[in-house]
């Protein structure tokens, strides 16, 4: 009887685990869980969005449709609509599409789509498919919407060794989304996944897009045979494409040295040519063929750059000293790049490296005595603790060691000790003298107060070809130098115009000649700088643009020649500002000139000032904190002169630019009609005579202190001023006072 009672129970208890079980499958109790219903679901990198889109999803004729709000809050948040038409300008993109128009202009080409941009139940709906280049995204639909941005590169990629259950939630015994095939390719989103403990989760997401959590001792990978160690961190799952290895050497796709070491590597087409500069070295190597040629310098190589699967893959070793890099290729594929914080120790006893930061994990290495070991931690120290500290091995294996194995270690170099080599650059006080023909002639006058540099507008490109015509006076340039001036001329497109501009800078052998003009042109009168103003480009040729500034500013820094680039605000027209790209230019130079004047310009259908207070540092703003500029290569243009405004009933009957002591004149003239504007940070001329409508929004020195007090609020390297001979005396104690 009583083992009758004993099976009665032990039947009870089983069947109650089977059924509590089944009922934490079906619904965890720690997470609620959540109904799409019928709505479309959409992943954003790796996250689920679905409940916080502000507007369903919408499938169209095998389309994916977004709001024009959910494009804004994931995509784009400065796209509009206006004129009936969505207008996106992004980067080097102006993109107009029509409502209900099949036909895009995606800059000034047009491309004919399926699906227009329409109105759906009251809101405008975007096919988002087609703003997969604007934006540099990916978009899919299978069963669900997935987009990846380029925030997602740092995802890692791996091959499943072995079936492996995807968890939808952090639990082995949780609802099993799928059996994920060995073989099959998962992303892996969790952060430096391979630095976690084995009884953490990572979260994943399947080669189908489902999403969910694989516990790490579960997760067998395909192990890689060509790790990648750069600096600290092993990226060999978060390369764009594998590494291959030929003759020894390790080739890098043209995809990874732009995420890792050099945004800017340029392949150039029609020279089958790749292009790499940095500092003062330029390096061109053409595909198969067994040479480098490094500032003219031909070097013959064992491996070439070539197509692999048709990606452009080259030898990275070969470009160590263009970039600082140091490469060595063992074991693993080690690579240390200039910018790396270290810390090098050398033991003096054997240690243990552990896979995790476990003393109870595996081993991966033996340390000998006087090993190197290396840390790359920026909060590495010593002195707190003895916390584990994650460090790279003399053969690039990355492990943990406790910090009490180093207490007896020597340190060969920290990243106190490391050099910064940015020089300390004196604040630059600027002044554009007009000498397109002839060249003022300033021999009787002295120093003027707060300017130390002037910038002769003597230098034109003379055909496409990148020959230029020069019109120096070594008059001028004894008058500067007598009085602690530093010359830095002016060299303009202006006399080859935008088609021609075009081909230049397009053309590798013509950007050469042109480089090789302006280092002869330095050499001989022995300049300390020079200004690039190009002027009026094509939108399309931004990139090329920037190549040439990198090869300039390469071979000018050679002879120790600052490079200063002109820009003009951003956000304009495609011809006027959006052919620069301001962010690139200054990376590559010493300094970028900000034109931050012609807010109302010479074809201007209202009246408006040359250069407000608020849209001045409106600009400002954008190009450091959205830009991503740095504020002490950035220098303030400002202008010495003002507009004179006719109208009538509104329309703008004529302009003409105003010198400071013509505008003073006016306001002389009119006191009555003349006011104070705290916004403009100007004063405003506004009177009528002869049935017409005269305004002047005044620049003199009070609008000048105003600007130039953003020098100082936002630490940029100075100013320079449009031009000499339109200012008043005054000026110059404004800008010595200020900039001193």
């Amino acid at each position: 009887m009583k083992l009758k009672y004993m099976i009665k129970n032990a039947v009870i208890v089983v069947l109650f685990i089977v059924v509590a079980y089944f009922i934490c499958e079906a619904t965890p109790y720690y997470i609620d869980n959540i109904d799409y219903g019928e709505k479309v679901r959409v992943i954003i990198d790796d996250v689920e969005k679905t409940n916080e889109l502000p507007d369903e999803v919408i499938l169209k004729d095998g389309e994916v449709l977004f709001s024009l709000e959910t494009a804004k809050k994931y995509i784009d948040s400065d796209m509009f609509f206006s004129e009936n038409t969505l207008k996106i300008n992004y980067d080097k993109y102006i993109v107009k599409m029509p409502i209900d128009d099949k036909v895009i202009t995606i800059n000034t080409q047009e491309k004919v789509i399926n699906v227009p941009v329409q109105v759906i139940s009251g809101d405008l709906y975007i096919p988002i498919k087609h703003l997969e280049e604007i934006y540099d995204i990916s978009v899919e639909y299978n069963e669900k919407v997935i987009i990846s941005t380029n925030g997602s590169d740092n995802f890692s990629k791996a091959e499943l060794a072995k079936n492996t259950k995807l968890k939808k939630y952090k639990r082995e015994n949780g609802l099993t989304i799928k059996v994920l095939k060995k073989g099959d390719t998962i992303e892996i989103a969790t952060p430096d996944f391979e630095t976690i403990l084995p009884d953490e989760y990572v979260y994943v997401r399947s080669s189908e897009g489902d999403l969910g959590y694989i516990k790490k001792s579960k997760l067998k990978l395909v192990e890689i045979e060509n790790e990648v160690i750069i600096n600290g961190v092993n990226e060999s799952r978060r390369l764009p494409d594998e590494v291959k290895i030929q003759d020894g050497k390790a080739l890098f796709s043209l995809d990874t040295i732009e995420k890792y070491i050099d945004e800017y590597i340029y392949y150039d087409k029609k020279y089958d040519t790749v292009i790499a500069s940095r500092d003062s070295n330029i390096a061109k190597m053409k595909l198969n063929d067994n040479k480098i040629l490094i500032n003219d310098d031909e070097k013959i190589i064992d491996v070439p750059a070539q197509l692999i699967d048709e990606k452009i893959y080259i030898p990275i070793e070969e470009f160590n000293d263009i970039y600082g890099i140091e490469v060595t290729c063992n074991d693993n594929i080690v690579i240390t790049t200039k910018d790396a914080k270290y810390y090098t120790f050398i033991l003096n006893s054997n240690v243990k490296i552990k896979e995790y930061p476990d003393d109870s994990s595996n081993t991966i290495h033996k340390t000998n005595k006087e090993e190197k070991l290396e840390v790359f931690d920026k909060n590495f120290d010593m002195a707190n603790g003895d916390d584990f500290i994650s460090v790279r091995t003399s053969n690039g294996k990355i492990g943990y060691l406790r910090k009490s194995n180093l207490a007896k270690a020597e340190l060969l170099n920290s990243p106190i000790n490391m050099i910064d080599e940015s020089d300390y650059k004196k604040t630059i006080s600027l002044v554009w003298e007009y000498a397109a023909n002839y060249t003022p002639d300033r021999s009787n006058e002295g120093k003027i107060k707060g300017i130390n540099i002037v910038s002769p507008t003597w230098v034109y490109v003379k055909n496409d070809s990148g020959d230029i015509r020069e019109n120096v006076s070594t008059t001028y340039i004894s008058w500067a130098e007598k009085n602690g001036y530093e010359v830095w001329p002016t060299i303009k497109n202006d006399d080859i115009g935008i088609e021609k501009t075009s081909v230049l800078v397009t053309d590798m052998n013509k950007r050469k000649n042109f480089v090789d003009n302006i280092v002869k042109l330095c050499e001989k009168y022995n300049f300390k700088g020079i200004n690039l103003d190009f002027e009026h480009m094509y939108q399309k040729d931004r990139n090329e643009f920037v190549i040439l500034v990198r090869e300039l500013a390469a071979m000018l820094e050679q002879n120790g020649v600052v490079t200063s680039v002109d820009v003009n605000v951003p956000d304009g027209s495609s011809e006027w500002s959006l052919c620069y790209d301001s962010k690139a230019i200054s990376d590559a130079c010493d300094y970028i000139m900000v034109m931050a004047y012609d807010q109302y310009g010479q074809s201007s259908k209202i009246s408006g000032p040359v250069a407000s207070l608020k849209w001045v540092d409106l600009n400002l703003s954008k190009m450091i904190e959205r830009d991503g500029i740095e504020s002490k290569k950035l220098i303030l243009g400002v202008p010495f002169y003002s507009r004179y405004w006719k109208e009538k009933d509104g329309t703008v009957l004529s302009t003409s630019a105003l010198s400071m002591s013509k505008a003073k004149e006016y306001i002389n003239s009119n006191q009555s009609s003349t006011t104070w504007n705290d916004e403009l940070g100007q004063h405003v001329v506004s009177y009528t005579t002869q049935g017409n409508q005269i305004k002047i929004y005044v620049e003199d020195e009070k609008s000048l202190e105003k600007k130039i007090e953003l020098v100082e609020k936002y630490n940029l390297a100075g100013i320079a001023a449009w031009r000499r001979g339109f200012e008043t005396n005054d000026v110059w104690q404004v800008i010595a006072d200020i900039t001193n």
